[in-house]
């Protein structure tokens, strides 16, 4: 009986320790780790950085006319069309110029007409026989005649319509039959190597500018190129009404650039070498306050305030409050709280490690088709 009581008891002893075990597994656990906030991240880096300014203008060619015709008559041939390139000289059409023949043949034989009377009149006034205002009367018909002639010629010469200076056809107005007058436009001509953009610059901003500053710009027809210039000059006067002063860009020659494009001007005027910058992309503004995340060694962020300098092309230079190869958070910055959990994730190195994968699995595949 004292056995039996004795293995009850035990028995009893074993159940309520078991019973307590499965009570303390069953609750919550109260330590609850704390989840990292996925971000993108950069490094603060040393590079040259340039304070530039930046505008929209017109392409124009500063060498640009309109071919007209000097005298009137009938196209009876169209020798250039649009896009043409021509040389100085070169025909572009031709007139009908029979009319014009017939006029300088006629002065040629007024002109041999005249010479043959002046002849005849020198010798009877050498011999004392001749008025001698009727010998001066015919020196000044025979070059009166002989202006007679040289403009006749002029004019035929005119009824080949003729490029002035080496360029590109820009239109054509000419067409074979059509009746032109004097002074008609016929042809548009524009020299590719004096394309110039022209900017208008506050007044405030001109000191930063001066002649010979190299320039760059871009057009919508080729994205992501970018084309040389130079500052060629800069007006003396401001205009009144705008308070701007016209800046003028010779741009270097190039096929693909066309006058009437528009353009972005970007003219660096004063550069920092191996400054240190960092991403523009990490900028946040709080509490009015410029500043970034800094991911310290135990991936914590932490609010650093910075004082900037220039800005170009995504990058900002740092004057205070941080040092090269500082971590800064740049996606997923605002919902950050000081002291906060982070995790850097690189998508360049998620999708490197999503090909690699892929590419295991696939040989993977192959083998065990083999």
């Amino acid at each position: 009986m004292k056995a039996r009581f004795v293995g009850f008891m035990v028995l009893a002893m074993a159940l309520l320790l078991t019973g307590c075990n499965g009570s303390d597994q069953g609750k919550p656990d109260k330590k609850k780790k704390t989840t990292a906030i996925p971000v993108e991240a950069a490094r603060v880096e040393q590079r040259d950085i340039s304070a530039r300014y930046q505008g929209i203008a017109t392409l124009e060619a500063d060498r640009r006319t309109d071919v007209v015709a000097q005298v009137g008559g009938i196209v009876e041939q169209v020798l250039a069309e649009e896009g043409d390139r021509v040389a100085a000289g070169d025909a572009l059409a031709q007139l009908d110029d029979a009319r014009y023949k017939l006029e300088l043949e006629r002065a040629q034989a007024t002109l041999e007409k005249l010479r043959q009377n002046l002849q005849r009149e020198k010798r009877l006034h050498d011999r004392k026989l001749g008025s001698t205002q009727q010998y001066e009367g015919l020196v000044h018909d025979l070059e009166v005649q002989q202006a007679q002639v040289a403009l006749a010629r002029l004019n035929l010469e005119y009824t080949r319509i003729r490029a002035p200076f080496a360029g590109v056809i820009d239109s054509r107005e000419a067409r074979v039959g059509m009746l032109v007058n004097p002074g008609q436009k016929l042809f548009g001509l524009y020299d590719p190597e004096s394309l110039q953009a022209r900017v208008y610059v506050p007044e405030r901003e001109l000191a930063l500018l001066s002649t010979g500053l190299a320039a760059s710009l871009t057009v919508d027809a080729w994205p992501g190129e970018r084309f040389a210039g130079a500052v060629a000059r800069i007006s003396p006067v401001v205009d009144a009404s705008s308070g701007t002063v016209a800046v003028t860009v010779a741009v270097r020659s190039d096929e693909r650039l066309k006058p009437g494009m528009f353009t972005r001007l970007d003219i660096p005027y004063d550069t920092h070498a191996q400054a240190v910058v960092m991403p523009e992309q990490a900028l946040v503004e709080r509490d009015g306050q410029t500043g970034v995340w800094r991911i310290d060694a135990d991936s914590q962020v932490h609010w650093q305030p910075v004082q900037t300098g220039y800005r170009e092309q995504g990058w900002v230079e740092v004057l205070d409050g941080l040092a090269v190869g500082d971590r800064l958070v740049t996606l997923g910055r605002h919902s950050l709280k000081e002291g906060a959990q982070v995790q850097v994730i690189d998508p360049l190195a998620e999708t490197a490690e999503g090909k690699t994968e892929k590419k295991t699995a696939e040989s993977g595949k192959g083998q065990a088709g083999e």
